[in-house]
C-alpha cells in the first residue's frame, strides 16, 4: 500500500482520464482508510456508474464508503440513496440484469432496510446470481460479491463458514489465490466488522 501511494501521488493528468484508473485508485485510497483521498480520486468520475475491469458498480458506493470512514454516517447515507436511484433506473431498463439486483440488495443493506434487502437478494439469485456467500479473489469488491451483503444484513457465522472454506480449498489447491485472500482480507475495510472474532483472526494467521 505504501507503494501503491507513492505511484498514485506521482500519475501524470492523463491517469484520471481512465475509469478503471480512478476505480482503482479509490479502492487503495479506501484500503489505506484514507477517505478524503479517495473522494477526491473518484471526482474525476463524471459517470454514475463505473463499468470497467476496475470496478463495476454504482460511483455513490463507493462515495458512500469513504464518507462512513471519515464520521459522516448522515452523508453516506445520503449517497448510498442516490446509489439505490441509478440502480432502479436502470432496473426499469434492464430488469433481468443480475448485476443490478446485486447492487439493490448491497445498497439496501448499506441503509440498513433489511427486509428489502433480503428480498433482493432472493432476486439476484433467482436471476442466475450466485446462492449464498462469495468472493473474488481480486483487487477488490463488485457486483456479486454476496458475501459483503451477507455480512452487512449480520450473517456473520455464515460469512466466516464460506471464507475457512474457500481459504482451505485455495490452500489445497491454488495456494498464491490463498494468500491474495488472506491479504485482502487484512486490508479490506469491508471486513472490520469481523476483526475481533477469533475466527476471522485465525484466518489471517494461516500459513
Amino acid at each position: 500500500l505504501d507503494q501503491a501511494r507513492t505511484f498514485l501521488l506521482s500519475v501524470p493528468a492523463a491517469f484520471w482520464q481512465n475509469e478503471q484508473c480512478v476505480a482503482k485508485a479509490c479502492r487503495v485510497w479506501l484500503w489505506r482508510r484514507d477517505a478524503q483521498r479517495a473522494l477526491t480520486a473518484l471526482k474525476n468520475f463524471s459517470g454514475d456508474y463505473f463499468e470497467g475491469r476496475g470496478f463495476i458498480g454504482p460511483k455513490d458506493y463507493l462515495t458512500g464508503l469513504a464518507h462512513q470512514m471519515a464520521g459522516k454516517p448522515d452523508a453516506a447515507q445520503t449517497d448510498w440513496r442516490a446509489a439505490l436511484q441509478v440502480i432502479n433506473r436502470r432496473l426499469a431498463a434492464e430488469p433481468n440484469e443480475a448485476t443490478l439486483h446485486f447492487w439493490k440488495a448491497c445498497l439496501l443493506a448499506c441503509l440498513h432496510e433489511t427486509v428489502e434487502a433480503e428480498r433482493a437478494l432472493r432476486i439476484f439469485e433467482q436471476h442466475g446470481g450466485t446462492r449464498g456467500p462469495q468472493i473474488n479473489v481480486s483487487f477488490g469488491g463488485g457486483a456479486g460479491e454476496t458475501a459483503v451483503v451477507y455480512l452487512l444484513l449480520g450473517h456473520q457465522a455464515e460469512v466466516l463458514d464460506y471464507l475457512e472454506a474457500r481459504h482451505r480449498s485455495f490452500s489445497s489447491r491454488r495456494p498464491g489465490d490463498a494468500v491474495v485472500l488472506r491479504n485482502r482480507l487484512r486490508l479490506d475495510p469491508t471486513w472490520d466488522p469481523l476483526r475481533s472474532d477469533p475466527r476471522f483472526q485465525a484466518l489471517l494467521k494461516e500459513p
